[in-house]
């Protein structure tokens, strides 16, 4: 325990801080009982180096047992009107537990806003099966139809996705990531975007919850397929 507190603290110094706001675990090993990474992480916020803990891609069960050895103030997981996943499990955990949501990969992986499209889709075809990338194709099919919702409300697509993430609850945020100032630009101006009932509703006609499962990252608990073996 000693060496590690001398560790973070030579960490700290290096960073030029004595303490860190948020200290997020990302992953959790499914090898290691998240009881047991979520007590290290209390150590640190009992030795003043952590203010805050996070857990990254976790479901509702394992955020759960994780708060209960260490309050959890943030959770980041991947949401987007293309994957709605923590809708059914995680986000009534998060809700129950009064956990905030991060929400990555708000604009698909590129698929919206991005320069290059079609160079996205075969990136992601090459990590997706066949038949889960036939069913992220017909959604990407359906992208006029949701900038024609744009358009009419003076936005761009992009503008949309995060408009619509942050219409979602005030205890979800949009993480987004920007190459150029034009699209730190856009990203706040979406921020103060307030979409109706009515502009929500069309989203789901084009894209219903129930069918908005598209995504080439791992499940939340990547245990369930065997990938990790001790």
């Amino acid at each position: 325990q000693q060496r590690v507190e001398s560790y973070h603290a030579y960490t700290l110094k290096r960073l030029g801080t004595d303490y860190v706001d948020l200290y997020q675990p990302c992953r959790i090993d499914p090898n290691v009982p998240v009881e047991e990474t979520m007590e290290a992480v209390a150590k640190l916020m009992k030795a003043g180096y952590v203010r805050y803990a996070g857990v990254s891609e976790v479901d509702g069960a394992t955020l759960k047992r994780a708060n209960a050895v260490c309050p959890v103030s943030l959770v980041e997981v991947e949401y987007s009107f293309l994957n709605r996943g923590i809708e059914r499990d995680l986000l009534p955990e998060a809700r129950r537990l009064g956990v905030g949501v991060v929400a990555f990969n708000v604009l698909c992986n590129g698929l919206v806003g991005g320069r290059n499209p079609e160079a996205k889709l075969k990136f992601m075809e090459r990590l997706m099966s066949a038949e889960r990338f036939a069913h992220l194709r017909r959604h990407y099919n359906r992208f006029d139809d949701l900038r024609n919702i744009a358009s009419e409300r003076g936005l761009t697509l992009a503008q949309l996705a995060v408009a619509w993430v942050l219409a979602q609850g005030n205890d979800i945020m949009a993480l987004v990531g920007s190459h150029t100032p034009d699209q730190i630009i856009n990203t706040i101006q979406a921020a103060s975007v307030a979409l109706t009932p009515d502009d929500l509703e069309l989203i789901e006609r084009i894209i219903p919850q129930a069918d908005a499962d598209c995504s080439y990252m791992l499940n939340m608990n990547i245990d369930a397929n065997g990938l990790f073996i001790r």
